[in-house]
C-alpha cells in the first residue's frame, strides 16, 4: 500500500513545479 502523506506531498510538489 502506498503512503497518502507521500502522495500528498509529490502532488504539492507536482503542483508547485507546474506554476
Amino acid at each position: 500500500s502506498k503512503c497518502p502523506l507521500m502522495v500528498k506531498v509529490l502532488d504539492a510538489v507536482l503542483i508547485s513545479q507546474k506554476i
